[in-house]
């Protein structure tokens, strides 16, 4: 049964310890939710003080938990079921001001100023600290997520963020990080100007004022089903919030009426799979997003368009428009609360350890520069999955994600299917702008490799058995390695030869002006520079290759340490231009690499020139150009690259 009553933030953290579980999304609040939430404090300050007036600081829903015993009294523990994004920020308020008191107090003895009066900032900066953070032993909020160990540090412990938060540590350090400098940041901007005493007052009226003034509407709720029916109501309502948290509580929500399966196994997965994506410093929501729609698709196979083409096949209330997130939570084969209990506790276990399998692939896709040297990987692979990133990532996104988990002990074949997939991702995707033909079948085919390699890892594991009733999207799935990757070749093969994918490469090639497709009807050219540097260095791969010589650089080095020259010049000096100058000057055959140092030197010098110095580079390619720069001459260095790239990649 619950109950529920209204109380000030301070009459809330008397003697409470709250306990935030597992399955709630870590601290996610951004710099201009805590900024809004310290302008707020001020307006009350200066509004809502002495007139009997509060701010309502919205709903908590906590769960009833045991007693805690704290020296004399007892202490009541709660679950935080919702409301834990502004319990944290409140103390993360709390924490810089008591630091601020600190700093107040230390400048107060400088400045000889009473005795009396540095006590009293002092006496202040304990009191709040144990009000709102720690009292003796008792952790007024305790986190059991991936954030507990920043928390404690930054929060409860008030260590350096700049010591204890770094670039490899994950997101949601930099989050509590970031609130710390945002709330310094203001409190600076309010008292720059304020005297010692002056100082003291904004703070001490501030504190008064988030505990006095602001109000919450608290509910209790009496156990775990209670709890987890109210977390699914609550995040269905009110600001939206990520799949990876709506997906988390449904899970935990329905393994609470299932036998041999705890809810803490759940959340322990899904925690675990969103930290190997967190902890690499540049992670954002978006690649945790990625990572659970990549594995939804892996995972069951179903993509939106297959659920839009196929939702009216089935008798129930079933809209077409539902998200990846509602049908794994409604659909009677995936995670729906009316499903056969069984059933449901395997396609759960299956799911969320898949999820952290897969998490790990994501991320050497998703952040191969910085994982690299953590894996055997070769570098021609890292360089061909550079040419993934810059291709349409979504094509590709899944089908690389499911190789690398396939494959991650048989760098062989994984060699194998990257160069075979390479063809359309540097053709179709970066030449012809365009990889739609693509991508279905590539994200059929990450399902084929994942239950091949996961049913292949644990015979118990049977893809009819864990998405059982779906009529749709039925793939048989390949028992033998051999079988996968014939089944890849074949399948990329026949694309290929569908789109005549080399007879459009070399045309659009071959075109007069193949940045921006000026004088090309219905092409826009490759638009980017970086593709024309690759195109180079598959090009001086194969001339290497054909020549043994020693291998080359990174491409991912590569295309950051290299400049791109035109041979002819973009503005020639008078008596420089070829006939049809325009239409010469950025044609395939016209461009070259340089480093930085060596554009400047060759800059708009006359072709014999240029060769002189070209002849020094320590590239195959400059063996190849002509003696003397014509149109024709550029035509045939065009013609020659495309053929060795067409016999290489």
């Amino acid at each position: 049964m619950s109950s529920q009553s209204q109380q000030s933030v301070g009459e809330f953290f008397g003697e409470i310890n709250l306990n935030i579980p597992a399955y709630q999304r870590a601290y996610s609040w951004d710099r201009k939710q805590v900024r809004e939430l310290f302008e707020d404090v001020i307006y009350a300050m200066e509004n809502y003080r002495d007139n009997n007036s509060y701010h309502y600081f919205g709903a908590l829903v906590l769960e009833k938990g045991d007693k805690i015993k704290s020296y004399a009294s007892q202490w009541q523990q709660y679950n935080v079921i919702d409301g834990q994004q502004r319990l944290i920020s409140t103390t993360i308020l709390i924490r810089v001001i008591s630091d601020e008191l600190n700093n107040l107090s230390k400048k107060a003895q400088e400045t000889k100023n009473n005795e009396q009066f540095c006590s009293n900032i002092k006496e202040i900066s304990t009191s709040i600290e144990e009000k709102y953070i720690k009292n003796k032993s008792i952790q007024k909020i305790d986190p059991e997520d991936i954030s507990k160990k920043y928390y404690n540090k930054l929060i409860v412990e008030g260590e350096d963020p700049d010591k204890v938060v770094e670039k490899e540590t994950p997101l949601v350090a930099h989050r509590i990080k970031n609130a710390i400098e945002t709330v310094r940041q203001m409190i600076l901007s309010e008292t720059n100007e304020l005297d010692i005493k002056k100082t003291l007052d904004f703070l001490d009226q501030f504190i008064q004022t988030l505990s006095n003034e602001f109000r919450l509407n608290i509910h209790y709720l009496s156990n775990i089903d209670e709890a987890s029916r109210m977390f699914k109501i609550v995040n269905e309502r009110g600001k939206p919030i990520s799949a990876v948290d709506k997906i988390k509580s449904h899970l935990m929500y329905v393994t609470t009426e299932i036998e041999d399966i705890e809810p803490t196994f759940v959340s322990a997965r899904i925690n675990n799979a969103i930290e190997k994506i967190s902890k690499y410093p540049n992670a954002t929501d978006k690649d945790i997003e990625n990572l659970m729609k990549t594995h939804f698709v892996i995972f069951t196979g179903e993509r939106n368009n297959d659920w839009v083409t196929n939702y009216n096949k089935y008798a129930g209330n079933y809209r077409k428009s539902m998200s990846f997130v509602e049908r794994l939570q409604e659909m009677p084969w995936y995670a729906s609360p009316d499903r056969n209990a069984k059933e449901l506790k395997i396609f759960i276990e299956n799911y969320v350890e898949s999820l952290n399998d897969i998490a790990s692939s994501f991320a050497q896709w998703t952040f191969a520069n910085q994982v690299r040297d953590d894996t055997e990987l070769t570098q021609d692979i890292w360089s061909d999955l550079y040419v993934f990133h810059h291709s349409n990532k979504s094509t590709f996104s899944a089908f690389i994600t499911a190789l690398l988990y396939a494959f991650d002990d048989d760098p062989e074949e994984l060699t194998k299917i990257i160069k075979e997939i390479r063809k359309p991702a540097l053709m179709y995707s970066q030449v012809m702008n365009n990889s739609g033909l693509y991508k279905r079948k590539l994200q059929e085919l990450s399902h084929k490799l994942f239950w091949y390699k996961w049913s292949d890892s644990d015979p118990t594991r049977y893809k009819n058995t864990v998405i059982h009733g779906r009529e749709h999207i039925l793939y048989d799935i390949p028992t033998t390695q051999r079988s996968v990757v014939d089944n890849i070749q074949s399948e990329i093969r026949d694309r290929n030869e569908r789109s005549d994918i080399e007879k459009i490469f070399r045309q659009r090639l071959l075109e007069p002006s193949i940045t921006d497709g000026k004088f090309t009807t219905g092409w826009g050219g490759v638009r980017k520079i970086k593709t024309i540097k690759i195109l180079l260095y598959y090009y001086e791969k194969s001339l290497r290759t054909q020549t043994g010589k020693a291998s080359l650089q990174s491409l991912q080095h590569w295309c950051n340490q290299v400049e791109l020259e035109h041979i002819i010049p973009q503005n020639p000096r008078k008596g420089q231009q070829l006939i049809d100058h325009e239409m010469q000057v950025n044609k395939l055959g016209n461009f070259l690499v340089l480093a930085e140092k060596d554009n400047q030197n060759v800059s708009n010098k006359k072709y014999g020139h240029k060769k002189e110095l070209y002849n020094n580079l320590n590239l195959k390619m400059t063996e190849h150009l002509p003696e003397k720069i014509s149109g024709s001459a550029i035509d045939n260095r065009s013609e020659h690259i495309i053929s060795s790239l067409l016999s290489y990649i």
